[in-house]
């Protein structure tokens, strides 16, 4: 089964980038970044837990 979505790439890659920075910096880790790819961006549920 072969699924096709589309993904702005810079804008995911920015906010990705802003958000783990930022929760780095208060000692939360990447704990925030599947939800927020997948709400935020589009991303499947598979795909992101895939990709972190």
């Amino acid at each position: 089964m072969k699924e096709e979505f589309r993904v702005h790439v810079v804008l995911t890659g920015v906010l990705v980038f802003a958000v783990a920075v930022f929760m780095t910096m208060v000692g939360k880790g990447g704990s925030f970044l599947v939800p927020l790819v997948v709400l935020a961006c589009g991303v499947p549920m598979h795909v992101a837990v895939g990709t972190t």
